[in-house]
């Protein structure tokens, strides 16, 4: 009994950051800006929980921890680098460092997940804290768009500082949820696990939004493909192994054929075929950052950029009148702060996700497999157009980071409650 109210109390913490990252609080009419501040408090209060009360902690798997040590050392070089740089003030530094401490995050889901044997508990908790999200995200822009009357107007504007400035076709449009891929690749999980159709319709509901109300190319496509691993699973049980091949070529063919005669129609219905403009503009922001890296900061990049400090505000908002969004260059936002050091931040993630992915198949575990196959997809795809250690897209890390532990240690065939860094009872 004891050690179920410790999980609550640990679940209660996360449950807690994960509710105010996703945007939730921001129907007090107080900005997404302050409350992720919030967030970053209550996790170091968290750590501070789990290292004092928690006595079972569970050991991360010897892959992650080694990625977790070289992104500690990467963003502790980088800080004080950045510091000398540009003459950070304390606050100063810690607004771009918020996201990178979520990372943190890992320990306590690592041991959650292995004291529960389980990954429902997280990925369940991930998905109904996104979809509240969503739920609250659409009603909002619904009696926006019908009545232009905004009820909770931090969350309507939480990327335009309050100005209904983002819109499409005439309309406005909403960011999704921080937490959308993992939704999506969590209830593929749990499909898989339980066969349970809420999921299914989920992913609908996910992939609706992002379609009508945030109304993104990009967000659109990626979802479609985060569900390769989980349609070709859920097919290839129904047929022979040698047909497998020839069903996933066929597809594939099909696919691209459909997405071009179709696209022309769907993207001028939805409002989103004027893009050229938007891509134009992309080009721009790419050739103006990436000449701010040259031989002398290859390495190491350009430091981590603040848009609180006069001197790294006016390189991020760059030197034309019409501001320029390093955001919006998926790894180029990490290769200019980082320099080559970004090899080592993604080559890492991905080595940690494959790791989980080949010890799954090893193992036959082909659940694990599908999820973990996703989950590479969103660190590879994902990231061409938004950078995974972004503020907006950060605590994700975490959460795949927990996942790949979890499932490199049970595909191993190691008995994950019982691996504490020091036995003790709850």
């Amino acid at each position: 009994m004891r050690g179920n109210y410790k999980i609550q109390i640990e679940r209660l913490f996360y449950l807690l950051i994960l509710s105010t990252l996703a945007g939730l609080f921001t129907v007090l009419s107080i900005q997404l800006e302050t409350w992720r501040t919030v967030a970053t408090a209550i996790l170091l209060i968290y750590l501070l929980y789990f290292v004092i009360k928690v006595k079972s902690k569970r050991k991360i798997s010897n892959c992650v921890r080694r990625y977790i040590f070289l992104y500690c050392i990467i963003i502790a070089l980088e800080t004080h680098l950045s510091i000398d740089r540009y003459g950070y003030s304390f606050a100063e530094i810690m607004f771009p460092l918020r996201g990178f401490l979520w990372v943190l995050m890992l320990f306590p889901l690592n041991t959650i997940c292995k004291k529960q044997c389980s990954l429902d508990v997280l990925l369940n908790d991930v998905i109904k804290i996104g979809m509240i999200s969503i739920v609250l995200r659409t009603f909002s822009w619904i009696i926006y768009t019908i009545f232009n009357f905004a009820i909770f107007p931090d969350l309507l504007f939480e990327l335009t500082n309050g100005v209904a400035a983002w819109t499409r076709a005439g309309t406005l449009r909403l960011g999704a949820s921080c937490l959308w891929p993992i939704i999506i690749i969590g209830s593929e999980y749990m499909y898989n696990k339980n066969g349970k159709r809420r999921y299914i319709y989920t992913i609908l509901i996910v992939i609706i939004y992002l379609a009508i109300v945030t109304k993104s190319r990009t967000y659109l496509l990626q979802s479609i493909i985060y569900l390769v691993p989980f349609v070709y699973w859920l097919i290839s049980k129904r047929i022979s192994s040698k047909s497998r091949f020839l069903f996933l070529l066929f597809t594939v063919v099909v696919g691209i054929g459909l997405i071009l005669l179709i696209a022309p129609f769907i993207l001028s219905y939805l409002g989103l075929d004027s893009g050229i403009m938007g891509l134009e503009y992309r080009y721009w922001e790419l050739k103006y950052y990436t000449s701010l890296i040259d031989n002398t900061n290859i390495l190491t990049g350009i430091g981590i950029l603040s848009g609180y400090n006069s001197l790294s505000r006016a390189i991020l908002n760059g030197p034309y009148q019409t501001q320029m969004f390093l955001d919006d260059l998926g790894y180029i936002q990490s290769y200019v702060q980082f320099g080559l050091m970004t090899v080592a931040l993604y080559g890492g993630l991905i080595i940690c996700v494959i790791s989980a992915a080949i010890k799954s198949l090893k193992t036959k575990s082909y659940n694990n497999l599908v999820v973990s196959s996703a989950l590479l997809l969103y660190v590879v795809v994902g990231s061409l157009t938004h950078d995974i250690f972004d503020v907006n897209k950060a605590i994700t890390v975490p959460i795949i980071l927990s996942i790949c532990s979890f499932l490199i240690d049970i595909s191993g065939g190691r008995q994950i409650n019982n691996i504490l860094i020091h036995s003790s009872k709850n």
